[in-house]
Order: C-alpha cells, then structure tokens, then sequence
C-alpha cells in the first residue's frame, strides 16, 4: 500500500561549491501527503495552539508599540497606543476559550489545564490592578512595559504540551542519496483545525525556513 504522495519533481539543490542555498522549485509549490495513524489528541494541540495564538498577538502588539517608539512618536500617541493595547490583551486573555480536557484526558491533562487557567487568571488580575491603580497614569512607560513583559514571559511558559506523542515533521535536502541538511517543525504547528485559535500557526501557509547542516556523527 503506498503510504505517501507526492508532486515535487527531483532536482538538486543550488550548491556554489560552498554552501546549499535553495531548491529551484520557482513557482511550483511542492507537496507530500502522508498517510499516517494517531492518537486522538486534537484537545491538547487545540488547547496548545490557541496558548501560542495568545502569545504571539501578544507579542505583535509589543512589537508593534516598539516600531512607534523607534519612530518618534509623540508622548500621547505612545500613551494611548498602549493603552488600546492593554485593552485588547485583557480581551484575549479574558475571552479566548482554552479547550478543557476530553474523555479521553489523562489525570495530568486535567493538571495542566488546571494550571494554565490559574496562571491566566493570575495575568488578568495583575494587569487590571494595573490599569485600576491611582498610580498607573503616572507610571513611566518602562515600568508599565516592564510589567506586560513579564505576562508575556508567563504566557510563553504556558505553551508546553508534555503529552504530545505525535512526532514532529523533518524535511531533508538530499544530493545524490545523501542527508545533507534538514528543517524540523514541530508538529502543532502544522495542524489543522476550523478555529483559527486551534489552528497550526503554519498550517496552509507558505513560510520560509532555514535547514541546519546535519551533524557528523564518529
């Protein structure tokens, strides 16, 4: 029985006698379709998932307030821009539903599910204290950042799935028959789901990545 398809024509990768820089695909998009059998975890992947959506929106925000800084902005429109963004990361923490374990869940899924609303409520709480305090509005823009860092920080702890038996995806560059260098994504990443939240961060679409050179062994 075939196991796998697949709509990528062989050809080698640009060598300058140096170093591999890509594959001459141009256009065409390569594909492989395997066929394989797991457990049923979509619950944690979901649940993993949408931790991962929450840091990175998290993150773009952060990211987005550093660009107006770099940009000069004036004292207001700093002030207020991250004011909205508080605002919005209080709605994603406080309206975005983490998936509860299935029938299927294991006593630590229940734990860890446990574990991750507390620590949810626990940002909630704090940043609203924040906002709440008399003192916010006179708070220098360093402490405040220094403050929503420190959630970004406990959120990425979160994103931690220890029961995920599913192996990540390798993809090889060959020449000739030999392993050269590989690209390795991790397996939640790829998953699909209607739920955007729940939904692989790479899953259908297109990215780019770097391959490591694989290690010599003795």
């Amino acid at each position: 029985k075939q196991w796998y398809q697949r709509r990528v024509r062989a050809c080698n990768p640009v060598y300058d006698g140096t170093q591999y820089h890509f594959m001459p695909w141009s256009r065409t998009k390569p594909t492989v379709i395997l066929h394989s059998e797991w457990e049923d975890v979509e619950y944690r992947v979901g649940a993993l998932n949408t931790l991962i959506w929450m840091r990175d929106f998290m993150g773009d925000k952060m990211e987005q307030y550093s660009t107006l800084e770099k940009a000069f902005a004036k004292e207001y429109e700093l002030d207020d821009k991250f004011d909205a963004n508080l605002e919005e990361l209080l709605n994603v923490l406080s309206g975005t539903y983490i998936e509860e374990p299935g029938e299927n869940g294991t006593e630590l899924d229940k734990k860890l599910y446990e574990k991750r609303m507390f620590m949810i409520n626990n940002m909630i709480d704090e940043l609203t204290a924040m906002m709440e305090d008399g003192k916010y509005y006179f708070m220098c823009r360093a402490d405040k950042r220094k403050k929503v860092q420190g959630v970004y920080e406990k959120l990425g702890d979160l994103c931690v799935e220890p029961q995920l038996d599913i192996p990540d995806v390798f993809i090889w560059m060959l020449t000739g028959t030999k392993r050269v260098a590989y690209v390795r994504i991790p397996v939640n990443d790829l998953m699909y789901s209607k739920s955007k939240f729940k939904r692989g961060r790479h899953c259908e679409q297109l990215a780019p990545s770097s391959s490591r050179y694989r290690e010599k062994t003795p």
